[in-house]
């Protein structure tokens, strides 16, 4: 039986490799593809539109309007597509605090999490002591991710001319007892795949910041488990889980609901993780 055609969007703010992949791989696969600008959206009619507007360009974007994001998605959960990700989980991707709030509710083990502001600093540095995790609200590819050891180095990062949209949030610092960290690319409630990566000055995870990736061809049982649970909490199909193993457990830094990727890991992983995504999600919703 020949398979039904669906009429796809892409709603963007940067048209990266990742992007230019999955029009590319559903266009393969019969599929009609559009690119919806974020700033600029047509409101069209769509069986299936796919949420690929990635914090670490918004939270720059003067033109990007959070309460106009969201209204734009929510006439798309009214409408009879399927949005991928939701509301709440694309909420969660470009509001870290309500993320945390999202998994410390349902219990899932995650640093703890405070706006910030100069008001209340001293209440949370009491709650959290030092070393103290400085990051923007809304950001990516560790945008802003700043490893506080005093008060002093905090006070200057607090006034760091980086917000454009969204605030600052401080988060509690976990030590990880490992060299590396892991993520982890969960679809559907299933994991896909996984990598670790190694800690830039021994506490960062980030290969936008020099971390060595590393395919892991098994995750720990307990790595698994968590970053299914994270991803549940905030209803995310598509996330991309960080995690890292501190002296009483794993914990979850935080959700990536719009996970990027570059060409290169099409070598570290042997397969096409874009491909590989899309076709868990085509899966899921036949």
């Amino acid at each position: 039986m020949k398979k039904l055609s669906m009429k796809i969007a892409i709603i963007y703010n940067s048209l990266e490799w990742c992007e230019q992949q999955m029009k590319k791989i559903l266009h393969k696969k019969g599929h009609s593809v559009t690119f919806q600008y974020v700033n600029a959206p047509d409101p069209g009619s769509f069986d299936l539109v796919f949420n690929r507007v990635m914090p670490s360009i918004a939270a720059k974007d003067q033109k990007f309007h959070q309460a106009l994001y969201k209204e734009y998605l929510e006439e798309l959960e009214k409408s009879n597509a399927k949005v991928i990700n939701s509301l709440n989980a694309s909420i969660a991707d470009i509001d870290k605090l309500f993320s945390t709030d999202c998994m410390r509710e349902q219990e899932t083990p995650t640093p703890k999490m405070y706006k910030a502001n100069l008001r209340n600093i001293d209440m949370i540095t009491q709650k959290l002591g030092f070393p103290i995790i400085r990051k923007p609200s809304m950001s990516g590819r560790s945008g802003g991710v700043i490893k506080c050891n005093n008060m002093n180095e905090l006070t200057k990062a607090l006034f760091l001319d980086d917000i454009v949209n969204g605030y600052v949030v401080l988060q509690e610092y976990i030590e990880s007892v490992v060299p590396h960290d892991y993520r982890v690319l969960v679809c559907n409630g299933k994991t896909l795949f996984a990598i670790s990566r190694s800690l830039v000055d021994g506490w960062l995870g980030s290969i936008s910041k020099g971390s060595k990736p590393f395919h892991l061809t098994s995750i720990p049982t307990d790595i698994e488990k968590l970053a299914i649970e994270a991803s549940k909490s905030i209803g995310a199909v598509i996330n991309g889980v960080d995690i890292v193993v501190g002296k009483d457990g794993p914990v979850v830094i935080e959700n990536n609901p719009t996970p990027n990727f570059r060409k290169s890991y099409i070598d570290m992983l042997g397969f096409n993780p874009v491909e590989k995504i899309i076709d868990s999600v085509l899966e899921g919703i036949k």
